[in-house]
């Protein structure tokens, strides 16, 4: 009979930790990485940089899409560590999430249009809230140039103020 309940007992004791097991809390570790500079890049004139995209007619956004020719957004760097980095711009995205909203300017502003940041090419997205293509910064002094236009949300863009702001984060790699 001893034999028996230890043998049930055994049994019993296997299960339970079988199940148990199955039923564990998932594990796993975080690696934390980074690195200690000397300096980190300045921006000269403080940190501002003004864009003036310019006045456009309604007819040249009249399409879904359509574009306005893209401007210079000249970002000048001093006192830079020589490394690689990329440019993350951030702000209200309009109904396209890759895209930065008008600025509302109490019902004056213009409606279904947006601003697109874009690579040096001018072709190439810098999506809002991500991470430009990586950059070579040399030594001391660096001009960042990306290029900025309005796009056309939807037919039916409305005449008014198109101002908006973005801000940006420099991230060494």
């Amino acid at each position: 009979m001893k034999k028996i309940q230890l043998l049930v007992l055994s049994a019993s004791l296997f299960t339970f930790s079988t199940l148990n097991s199955a039923n564990a809390a998932p594990t796993g570790s975080v690696e934390f990485t980074g690195s200690i500079v000397d300096t980190l890049c300045s921006i000269v004139g403080g940190g501002t940089v003004n864009v003036a995209l310019g006045m456009y007619p309604l007819d040249s956004l009249k399409t879904t899409g359509a574009q306005t020719t893209p401007k210079d957004v000249v970002l000048n760097l001093e006192n830079c560590p020589a490394s690689t980095a990329t440019v993350t711009f951030s702000g209200t995205a309009s109904t396209n999430p890759n895209l930065l909203a008008i600025t509302v300017d109490g019902g004056d502003e213009a409606t279904n249009v947006a601003v697109a940041l874009f690579e040096e090419n001018g072709t190439t997205t810098v999506p809002l809230n991500q991470a430009s293509l990586t950059k070579t910064l040399v030594d001391g002094t660096n001009t960042w140039t990306f290029k900025a236009a309005y796009q056309a949300l939807t037919a039916g863009v409305t005449a008014g103020s198109a101002n908006a702001t973005a801000t940006f984060e420099i991230a060494y790699n």
